[in-house]
């Protein structure tokens, strides 16, 4: 028909995927011919390596030896390489593909042959051709350089350095046509400077016929081509918009000349402009048109887009309001949407916007899943009304529309009831069910089987190899089609010759849905492909969508697209085989019930970063006994390793953990299940990951600035991917260290489609940044770049810190809350924050240097912030990104707890407990990071522990000043003490609904969730209820202090109400965190356990009754016990379990007993789930804890004293309860018999025997008589006498002479004793204290002076140094001390100012000097005012050694000249002790390595206390001074001048006494009898 037409390529146009160096790269390439070319034609491409450089081998089989997998460079189809037919080097051809991957049946062998120049040589097959109409496009997978190269364009002068394409050899006619029109002359496209010409041989505008342009520039010039003529009417300029493109805006009139640009630039940066002028008058309205301005509104990607309706639809605005004037420069813009249907569905279901979208007056319209109806076309429209500015009476408010096209979803097909790809036995019948969801079965009812119309088919081939470990099977495919054909098969285990199966081989059941293979029908050894068609029912879809009066013709073609499946077995002899499929599940249904209800067996692409939640069904006639998970490549098993799982490998639905797989890679997994009789199935799945956006680079500008100030530039450039992933998708965001742990989170500032973003930066320690670009494709599949930059602090010399806040609320934050962007307010309220928290606060005001703003101030910004946080949650759409802003912004103003108040920690406390709840209740089925979202709530919910431990402190503290009333200050103590308690127990509280959050997307068979915080440590199962009734349950917490917990199986009788599954928790609390709630005293961890229902914070429900067997829980004993006994009650002291009342906020210990205690782990046994720590209780004499029984007064463990009780009842006075014998107890007395007397009845006594029967016996003891008148006892007599046996002569008178001379003798001696003995007593006495108080006045002033002063208890010096212990044995005494140990300061210090200044005066004393600075936490700037004054007074040559242990130091370049300057003024220095200071192992490698660039010994500089010498005495050498030194203690400050001489020549003395005995010592060691030098130590 085109006869006399010169042959030319009407378009030839190629694309590539990726420019980055070394990748693997796919040429795109299109050719449209101007007349149809046959089999045996050849095309050659040339350009595709640099001039004079070979094609390297770049096609090889695939073998896993040699590095080779499939898609990473090989293919079967390598093997024709080395056909003889090509005598070229094996590797130097290129498989060409169609646009799917697939070998493109076009071109002999699906190859490309390179000839020596390196140009790709490609014959059209048999029975193949390249139209004329839609011609062909084919694509070449080949590796980019390693080296950087230009592109260049193609034109005349550089066709040879460019990709060009030419025909030869062509063949115009089909050679197997009719016999009248067969071809055999050929003719070859002129390929020097030939013009393009069409099918009508009229030219083209490309001048090069056989240059191959750039797709993109082609359907450039394609739409420009078409472009007759542009018509602007009633054109108002505007500047560039945000995305930098000119547009126009609506309400300035500017009429005059204009001249309209297009300016083209090639890859060589090469431009070309052309100019059309065009002329704007004021038009016959322009008195209407120079009224007010209007603001500009877009919709982003305001494109025509197509959603499905299970897909969230967002759709933003960005409008900017007409700041032209002066008083619209800060209007708010109202937002309003409306909607409009178009076509299909929507026609006759209307619904109105407020009931699809959340809100239709916010800037971001977000519409609901499953809101929109199939089979329609929307159309979205957005108006903005400026305040200030009169609505437009002629057009309305600005406004933009974007349309929205929702497809009907096809059909979801999946087989069940045999082994997918595995064996089935041939000898049985089974059922097969085509299990078939329709997506949009909510709106279309679509729900049972009979809704569905079934065609199946089935086809066999017969087994040629080992199926078992065939790699390259065919995968099952679902697909919209309209054929009816099973899906095509290759396998190198089966023949390729295909056979339909035997009559009757499936039998079909009724509905349709289902077909049962008979065993009749069945033969062993071949492989059998089952498929099935499926369409939804016109009947169905007509009456429960459409018409129903009018079936046919109301119901489009969309609603009956078939859906075709296929899977395949093979047939074995074992008769009882297990039949497996599998099937993967999304892993956003995780922990939902409808988890693997619609799960997927073919096409399947996941994400390098998704977890993949892999379901098998298993058919057996036994029970299973084992899962094995495995990868499948090149015929061998890799199992997979259990660490790869989140959670138990041995079952048959696992969940494997991200990043197991590498993106680009194709992955066959395989399930190999063995029943209890030893018989085993298997069954595949092929897996293909999708590879991540790639080529562009991550832009900041500029690359340093200031915090509040400088705003910065992020910018996504030259990011690509494949078209069915695009749109891409940009996430800038910045990483935030944690002040209260070792965590970090991340602010994020923008995510979306705008690839630039400009922004302000948070100033961070260090004033370093880390900004991370993180690129998302359709699939979110993600590729990530990080970049660095610097922030600094502002002067404060002429802005204080309420004029920068002030400012930056002004401009930053009120202009977002009027365009209601919750996520921007998120970001700057963070980075006001983080700002307030890197500049220290001013103590006494504003205007110190280095300080901004006193904490009044400070604490009302801080208060402003939580307060706008709060606002901007009124609308917050809550999104997990905004979630995890928002917990970000309040962890950053926790970071300062002094800073704020109770009241405002409660506001935190309340915010934080709703991003819980919206993250447990409002997110819906989102992509979300559980644990790393749990991590950043658990880190912050300690934050405000920590802020209401500070907040509440320095309100008792203003509490406890003296007030004029104490009853109301003790009131309001009161109140705050319960306010702070209340709150600490909501935070207690909130761990259970943290803990319930981490396990939300956990599967029955997921492993233990835990979360690992510095003060927090939280473990939580989810416990299938069967397998918690069978086996119980043991929950571990390992770390520093391992706890476990284990529930028996008998304790699920005690629920009140049975679930499917629980929820197990065991939190352990480190100290800090149990401190800084106020706890009582206690002895071990602070631990949570609870049990829930799934899904619940709440505790389970429990019966009144207690467990017969109750929980078991084993805990650490962290803080020592005391171990003394009491020798008077025989009680002691023990460990016990005890659970947190709180409403008494103290320790109850019932219904708790102790198990065991073993070493120091202790066992005790609950029966409810609380919090729980260990309790120091009395132990009673019986060894049981809390039973407070004692020893009696008779040593008897729980006596009453009876045993060792005696008539009086009064234990262990040695009275006998039997009145010995003689007598009766009445009323706590023994009553004697006649003859027996004192109280025990123990006496006889007679008065005929005993007083010679002139006397009677004394009545109270019984062992002496009163005897009658003239009788007496001999002087002597004792009992039992006899007594009153001596008869008296002299009778009465003469009784009555001696009476009065001894009471005449005994008036002389009283009055001798109150003449002489008194004074001579009282003299005496006053002797002795005089002779007292002289001989100790020398030690009562050593003792006076002591009390200045910390005195160190040493016991080792008391001994004499030959008598000490070996110094290599170290051994505590009596006090604890070891005889090499040191003192340990035990009270705190804070550094005077003049500090050094102190240390200087008591330096003066002559000798070696020892500065001890230990625990002063001198500073810098202290150590440089002590080191001057030490060299101006040249005492600096006489310092051996300076202890700056515990100081305040930092690295600085600074502190590396003091200390570069000490080490060479101080000749006679032996050590520095830089213990403490606050110096990176970098900072001291940095120090090192200056000092030995001065030349100077870095050796003596210690950051590990070794100053024994300044302390201990002990034998050891170096512990001995070799002449009068000084040494200056910094401790305290209470030691007088006169006092501190006197020691120190007390020292010089007996220095100087002992030196020889020191020289002796050193030489002989500790075993000579040498004297050693006791110094005493010196304190200011």
């Amino acid at each position: 028909m085109n006869a006399g037409a010169k042959l030319s390529w009407v378009v030839k146009t190629v694309r590539e995927t990726t420019s980055r160096m070394s990748e693997w790269n796919s040429l795109i390439v299109r050719l449209v011919p101007s007349a149809p070319l046959f089999q045996d034609s050849v095309i050659s491409l040339s350009g595709l390596f640099p001039p004079g450089v070979a094609a390297p081998a770049m096609c090889f089989q695939c073998d896993k030896t040699a590095g080779w997998t499939l898609g990473m460079g090989c293919s079967s189809l390598c093997a024709a390489c080395d056909n003889p037919a090509f005598p070229l080097d094996p590797g130097r051809c290129a498989v060409i593909a169609d646009l799917q991957g697939n070998p493109h049946p076009a071109f002999v062998s699906s190859l490309g042959f390179f000839s020596s120049d390196g140009t790709l040589v490609l014959t059209v097959s048999p029975a193949h051709s390249i139209s004329d109409l839609s011609g062909i496009q084919f694509a070449i997978r080949i590796r980019n350089s390693d080296a950087p190269q230009l592109r260049r364009e193609c034109n005349l002068l550089t066709s040879s350095l460019c990709l060009q394409v030419v025909a030869s050899s062509l063949r115009l006619c089909d050679p197997l046509g009719p016999p009248s029109t067969a071809c055999t002359e050929t003719e070859t496209f002129d390929a020097t400077g030939s013009t393009a010409q069409d099918a009508m041989a009229l030219p083209l505008y490309d001048t090069c016929g056989t240059c191959l342009r750039p797709a993109d520039l082609f359907e450039v010039n394609l739409v420009l081509s078409s472009l007759h003529s542009l018509v602007l009417q009633e054109v108002r300029t505007f500047p560039p918009s945000l995305a930098g493109l000119p547009v126009y805006q609506q309400g300035t009139i500017a009429p005059g000349v204009y001249q309209l640009q297009l300016r083209l630039t090639n890859w060589l940066g090469q431009t070309s402009a052309g100019m059309q002028q065009l002329l704007k008058d004021q038009g016959s309205d322009w008195l209407y048109y120079a009224g007010a301005p209007q603001p500009t509104l877009v919709i982003q990607h305001s494109r025509a887009l197509s959603r499905a309706r299970d897909q969230p639809i967002q759709l933003t605005a960005v409008a900017k309001a007409a700041d032209c004037l002066a008083s619209a420069a800060s209007d708010v813009l109202q937002y309003q949407w409306g909607l409009t249907c178009e076509a299909g569905l929507c026609l006759k279901r209307s619904s109105s916007l407020a009931s699809l979208v959340i809100s239709d007056a916010t800037r971001v319209l977000q519409v609901l899943p499953l809101k929109l109806l199939a089979d329609s076309k929307y159309t979205f429209t957005c108006s903005a009304q400026q305040s200030s500015i009169a609505r437009d009476p002629k057009r309305g408010n600005p406004s933009a529309s974007v349309s929205l096209a929702v497809p009907v979803r096809p059909l979801l097909v999946a087989f069940s009831g045999f082994s997918s790809r595995g064996p089935m036995a041939a000898a049985s019948s089974f059922l097969v069910t085509a299990r078939v969801t329709d997506p949009e079965a909510d709106m279309s009812g679509l729900t049972s089987p009979d809704s569905f119309s079934y065609s199946w088919g089935c086809v066999r081939r017969e087994i040629t190899g080992d199926c078992s470990s065939n790699p390259a099977t065919p995968s099952s495919s679902s697909s919209s089609s309209s054929s009816s054909s099973p899906s095509p098969y290759a396998s190198s285990c089966a023949s390729d010759k295909l056979l339909p199966c035997e009559d009757g081989t499936l039998v079909v059941s009724q509905l349709g849905s289902s077909v049962t293979v008979s065993s009749a029908r069945l033969g062993a050894n071949l492989v059998y492909e089952l498929s099935v068609n499926v369409t939804r029912r016109l009947v169905k879809v007509s009456t429960l969508i459409y018409d129903p009066n009018d079936p046919t013709s109301s119901v489009p073609a969309v609603w009956f697209q078939q859906t075709s499946a296929s899977d395949w077995f093979y047939t074995v002899a074992s008769p009882k085989l297990p039949a497996v499929s599998l099937q993967l599940c999304s892993s956003l249904y995780l922990g939902k019930p409808q988890l693997c209800q619609d799960g997927q067996t073919s096409d399947l692409f996941v994400n390098a970063d998704d977890k993949l939640v892999l379901d098998a069904a298993v058919t057996a006639s036994t029970a299973i006994a084992s899962y094995e998970w495995s990868t499948e490549s090149l015929g061998r098993k890799q199992l997979l390793n259990a660490s790869l799982f989140l959670s138990k490998s041995a079952v048959s639905r696992v969940v494997l953990g991200p990043r197991v797989f590498v993106p680009g890679m194709s992955v066959v997994l395989r399930l190999d299940v063995r029943d209890s009789l030893g018989l085993a199935g298997f069954a595949r799945l092929e897996l293909s990951v999708r590879l991540p956006p790639s080529g562009g680079s991550f832009l900041v500008s500029p690359s340093a600035g200031l915090a509040l100030a400088t705003s910065f530039s992020l910018a996504a450039e030259g990011w690509g991917a494949n078209p069915d992933e695009l749109p891409l998708e940009y996430e800038f965001a910045a990483a935030l260290p944690l002040a209260s742990s070792s965590l970090s989170s991340s602010l994020v500032y923008s995510r979306g489609t705008l690839s630039v973003v400009n922004t302000s930066l948070p100033l961070l320690d260090g004033q370093l940044v880390t900004l991370t670009l993180t690129v998302r494709n359709f699939f979110q599949t993600a590729a990530t770049l990080s970049r660095t930059v610097t922030v600094s602090p502002p002067s404060f010399a002429s802005s204080t810190l309420a004029s920068m806040l002030d400012t930056a609320f002004t401009s930053r934050v009120l202009p977002l809350f009027r365009v209601a962007d919750v996520q921007a307010v998120q970001v700057e309220l963070a980075n006001l924050a983080m700002f307030m928290n890197r500049v220290p606060p001013c103590l006494s005001s504003s205007s110190s240097s280095g300080c901004s703003g006193t904490l009044e101030e400070r604490q009302t910004y801080r208060g402003k912030l939580l307060l706008n946080l709060v606002q901007a949650n009124l609308s917050l759409i809550p999104t997990p990104e905004t979630l995890y802003t928002q917990v970000t912004v309040i962890a950053q103003i926790l970071e300062r707890p002094e800073e704020l108040d109770l009241e405002l920690t409660g506001y935190a406390a309340n915010i934080l407990s709703s991003c819980v709840h919206s993250y447990r209740y409002n997110l819906g089925d989102v992509a979300l990071d559980v644990q790393e979202a749990v991590t950043m709530l658990t880190a912050t919910l300690t934050s405000v522990l920590h802020a209401l431990h500070v907040t509440s402190t320095a309100a008792r503290r203003r509490t406890a000043r003296p007030t004029s009333s104490s009853s109301s200050g003790d009131r309001l103590r009161a109140v705050e003490l319960t306010a702070t308690q209340t709150l600490g127990w909501s935070i207690l509280r909130s761990v259970a609904a943290l803990s319930s959050l981490s396990v939300s997307q956990s599967d029955i068979n997921s492993l233990p969730v835990v979360i690992r915080t510095p003060r927090l440590l939280l473990n939580t199962s989810r416990v299938p209820a069967s397998f918690l009734a069978a086996n119980g349950w043991v929950a571990q917490a390992e770390g520093l202090t391992p706890v476990t917990a284990s529930i028996p199986n008998s304790f699920t009788s005690q629920f009140k109400r049975s679930y499917e599954s629980y929820e197990i928790m065991l939190a352990v609390f480190n100290d800090s965190f149990a401190d800084e709630l106020a706890l009582p005293a206690r002895k071990g961890p602070l631990l949570a356990l609870d049990l829930r229902p799934f899904g619940s914070a709440d505790t389970i429900a429990l019966l009144p009754d207690l467990p017969q067997e109750p929980i078991k829980i084993q805990t650490p004993v962290l803080k020592p016990i005391d171990l003394s006994v009491s020798s008077s009650t025989g009680m002691s002291f023990s460990a016990f379990g005890a659970a947190l009342d709180s409403s008494s906020w103290s320790w109850s210990f019932s219904n708790i007993k102790l198990v065991n205690i073993l070493y120091d782990v202790v066992v005790f046994s609950v029966a409810t789930f609380d919090f729980y720590s260990l309790a120091q209780v009395d132990v009673g004499c019986d060894l049981v804890p809390l039973s407070g029984v004692q020893l009696d007064s008779c040593r008897v463990c729980g006596g009453d004293n009876s045993s060792c009780s005696g008539c009086d009842g009064i234990p262990n006075t040695g009275r006998d309860k039997n009145c010995s014998g003689h007598g009766a107890c009445q009323q706590g007395k023994c009553a004697c018999v006649s003859e027996w007397y004192d109280l025990v009845c123990s006496s006889f006594c007679s008065s005929a025997i005993h007083c010679s029967g002139h006397g009677i016996c004394d009545p109270t003891e019984g062992r002496s008589c009163f005897c009658s008148r003239g009788y007496s006892s001999p002087p002597a007599a004792v009992y039992p006498g006899p007594f009153c046996g001596i008869q008296d002569a002299t009778g009465a008178a003469g009784g009555a002479a001696s009476t009065a001379a001894a009471a005449a003798e005994a008036k002389s001696q009283l009055d001798l004793f109150l003449k002489i003995g008194i004074p001579c007593a009282v003299g005496s006495l006053l002797l002795g204290i005089l002779l007292f108080r002289c001989c100790t006045w020398k030690q009562r002033r050593i003792e006076n002076m002591k009390k200045t002063i910390i005195v160190y208890p040493q016991p080792q010096l008391l001994s004499r140094a030959e008598q000490r212990p070996d110094p290599a044995i170290i051994a505590p005494d009596d006090n604890g001390w070891t005889n090499l140990q040191l003192p340990v300061l035990v009270e705190a210090h804070n550094p005077s100012p003049d500090l050094p200044q102190l240390i200087f005066e008591q330096c003066q004393q002559l000798g070696p000097l020892l500065v001890d600075a230990e625990h002063s936490k001198i500073s810098n700037k202290q150590l440089e005012q002590l080191l001057g004054l030490l060299q101006r007074s040249g005492h600096i040559r006489r310092l051996l050694r300076l202890n700056l242990g515990d100081n305040d130091l930092h690295w600085n370049r600074e502190l590396v000249g003091l200390l570069a300057m000490l080490l060479k003024e101080a000749s006679e220095l032996e050590l520095v002790d830089l213990t403490g200071a606050h110096l990176t192992e970098a900072d001291k490698k940095e120090l090192t390595a200056e000092l030995k660039k001065q030349e100077l010994d870095p050796s003596k500089l210690t950051f590990i206390k070794d100053l024994s010498s300044i302390y201990s005495h002990g034998p050891s050498s170096g512990h001995l001074m070799s002449a009068v030194g000084t040494s200056v203690r910094t401790s305290h400050t209470h030691i007088g001048r006169k006092q501190l001489n006197m020691r120190v020549d007390r020292a010089r003395s007996r220095v100087e006494e002992e030196r020889k005995g020191i020289e002796k010592y050193i030489v002989a060691g500790p075993s000579a009898s040498s004297k050693h030098v006791t110094y005493e130590e010196v304190a200011i």
